[in-house]
């Protein structure tokens, strides 16, 4: 993945999205999160990986049941396992009629002069699917529930599309999906008058920093003129750190939330002050459901 990653692919994106949209407007009632902000990224991480159309349901379906998993270790590993061969067979495939696609790169990757194993496959591919699926579908539910349940940030989004790349920056400063990292301390240091020895497991919570009052006016407030130039947005990590998939999470939700303004001017939420975010697990929070229709 590189910066031009995104723009490769956007193309690809539009297409997803409205076919998405056709779908959710033919059906009059739908939820917003797993009618369509999870099915976006998980079909653009397709068109990354290299899966063909039709096996999509597929990889949808692993998906979930991979994240269902969670907590349950004995059948995480058996959803781990049939992803793995699953992963595996594709690759396989690609050795018979390779491709420019990520899937022909596994196939001839190399661990000293072996080819990768099953589980090694598996495992890069959840690891593509977790942090480029997961993440970015809280980040897209969390933009469409903040705009879609203020009718004065949506009339000006509707009206100067080219605000939507700022509503979405402000969506992740406030909603960042996935909350830190942590790391080890190396060595014994004081931090905020705290001595912490050597060994220590700490987080870095980047979800604060989001809100640090002493860097952001109102951090608690959706802002659309915040000027986050100046600052420093830190939801996709920071420097070395700093997410390479980034590019393609912020214009799977800039062409997501812009073609769903233009073509549903009529939709609107159920309940939305009813919403929350609800913590996941692994140091993430989510909207679980965004139930919403088209009104007549």
């Amino acid at each position: 993945m590189n910066p031009d990653t995104a723009t490769l692919h956007e193309a690809a994106v539009r297409e997803d999205v409205e076919e998405l949209l056709d779908d959710v407007a033919r059906r009059g009632t739908f939820d917003l999160q797993a009618d369509f902000a999870e099915q976006v990224p998980l079909l653009a991480l397709c068109h990354l990986i290299g899966f063909d159309k039709s096996k999509r349901s597929e990889v949808r379906r692993y998906t979930v049941e991979l994240h269902a998993a969670s907590g349950d270790p004995q059948r995480a590993a058996a959803a781990f396992q049939a992803f793995a061969e699953f992963g595996l067979e594709e690759v396989r495939a690609r050795l018979q009629e390779p491709r420019d696609d990520f899937l022909t790169k596994l196939a001839h990757a190399r661990l000293g002069n072996r080819p990768l194993t099953a589980m090694e496959v598996g495992a890069t591919m959840n690891s593509l699917l977790n942090a480029g699926h997961g993440t970015t579908v809280s980040g897209l539910t969390s933009l469409l529930w903040e705009v879609l349940r203020a009718p004065a940030i949506r009339r000006r989004l509707t009206e100067d599309p080219f605000l939507i790349p700022f509503a979405v920056e402000e969506s992740m400063r406030l909603h960042t999906p996935f909350f830190g990292i942590y790391r080890m301390t190396a060595r014994d240091v004081t931090v905020g008058g705290v001595d912490i020895p050597a060994g220590s497991s700490v987080q870095l919570m980047w979800a604060a920093a989001n809100r640090d009052p002493k860097v952001f006016r109102d951090p608690d407030t959706f802002d659309l003129d915040r000027d986050l130039g100046s600052n420093r947005l830190l939801t996709f990590g920071f420097g070395i750190h700093a997410c390479m998939g980034q590019p393609m999470a912020r214009m799977e939700m800039n062409v997501a939330l812009g073609a769903l303004l233009r073509r549903l001017p009529d939709i609107e939420l159920v309940a939305p002050d009813a919403v929350k975010h609800e913590f996941a697990g692994s140091e993430t929070a989510l909207i679980k459901s965004l139930p919403a229709r088209i009104v007549q």
